[in-house]
């Protein structure tokens, strides 16, 4: 019988002190209107870097691979908000990531270790790296109080592999370079 496939998710998360702003910062989007997701431990905040369908036996035996195309961990530049009209109605609010050649050269590593597979996010010249806060059901989420540090902030991302079951759901498997350090 053929193993079921997954969609995974290769990732950057965050520290705890970090990860508790960024909740924080998607709860009080989310508070005062309908939303289709919301961050939290079962779902932590992550960066995506590729995203692809495969089975999980073949993938957990990868993770060494994949772990070992990145350092330690990631600097990384949040540099604001951006609200994006979904195309299924409602808007995506995310973190703006800044643009880098190690973010470039990592999700160009994590491709070639996964190879045939068909990454299912934009990848190259078409990826945009954000960390997605909230999906609402409104165009404009109301006044939200913002954390402007956290917002600007220069931070540190881990490696990680998650299973992705919908538009949002992220759930971690495995954290860190030698993958050691799992949920």
């Amino acid at each position: 019988m053929n193993e079921p496939t997954n969609t995974f998710n290769v990732a950057l998360v965050f520290e705890d002190s970090i990860e508790k702003r960024i909740i924080a910062l998607s709860n009080a989007i989310t508070a005062a209107q309908k939303s289709s997701g919301v961050l939290g431990r079962e779902t932590p905040p992550h960066l995506t870097l590729v995203q692809f369908e495969g089975h999980h036996e073949t993938v957990n035996s990868c993770w060494r691979s994949i772990a070992s195309c990145f350092p330690r961990s990631v600097e990384l530049h949040f540099s604001g908000l951006t609200f994006l009209p979904s195309t299924s109605g409602g808007t995506w609010i995310e973190i703006s990531v800044q643009r880098s050649i190690l973010l470039e050269n990592l999700q160009r590593r994590v491709l070639q270790v996964i190879s045939p597979l068909i990454p299912l996010n934009k990848v190259g010249e078409r990826y945009r790296p954000h960390v997605t806060l909230a999906k609402i059901d409104t165009l404009y989420p109301g006044p939200v109080a913002l954390d402007p540090n956290l917002l600007r902030s220069t931070v540190e991302g881990v490696p990680a592999l998650g299973v992705s079951g919908g538009a949002f759901e992220f759930n971690l498997i495995r954290k860190g370079r030698d993958g050691s350090d799992t949920p």
